[in-house]
C-alpha cells in the first residue's frame, strides 16, 4: 500500500474551486492562472482516484 500526501496549496485550490464554482476565479484568487488550478484538481483527482469537481465548458 502506498501512501500519498496532499499539498495544502492543492487543498486551498480545490476548496476554492467548490466555494466559487469557477476555476478562473479560483485562479484569480490564488494569483494563478486557470490552468495551473486544473491541473492541481486533476492531480488531487488522481492522488484519491475520485473526480471531486464537474467540469463544463462555459
Amino acid at each position: 500500500m502506498t501512501t500519498a500526501t496532499l499539498d495544502i496549496a492543492t487543498i486551498k485550490a480545490f476548496l476554492l474551486v467548490a466555494d466559487l464554482q469557477s476555476f478562473t476565479r479560483s485562479a484569480e484568487a490564488l494569483g494563478t492562472t486557470q490552468a495551473a488550478v486544473s491541473l492541481k484538481l486533476q492531480r488531487l483527482e488522481t492522488v484519491l482516484g475520485k473526480r471531486l469537481v464537474e467540469r463544463s465548458p462555459r
